[in-house]
């Protein structure tokens, strides 16, 4: 993770997952970690796009991440349902 300062109150995001490894999921956590203290510190927008390397896994890591957003911060997110 980048630690800066923010200098509006909304941020983009670019994660890069490497195949449901066990550091992907550390990682996500970490950034939820980080969005809890951005949203105190007043960001009103995080626009998070991910990927991983095989792009079939990409859904699963979003389905993750949204609940675990969701969960922790109290988001009202709609976790989509993948078919």
């Amino acid at each position: 993770m980048i630690h800066q300062r923010l200098t509006l109150d909304k941020t983009f995001i670019r994660f890069q997952g490497y195949g449901l490894v066990a550091s992907d999921y550390q990682r996500l956590d970490g950034w939820v970690e980080r969005l809890k203290e951005w949203d105190q510190l007043g960001v009103k927008e995080v626009y998070f796009f991910m990927h991983q390397g095989e792009e079939v896994n990409t859904p699963k890591t979003v389905d993750y991440f949204m609940k675990k957003v969701r969960d922790e911060m109290g988001k009202e997110i709609i976790v989509p349902k993948f078919v």
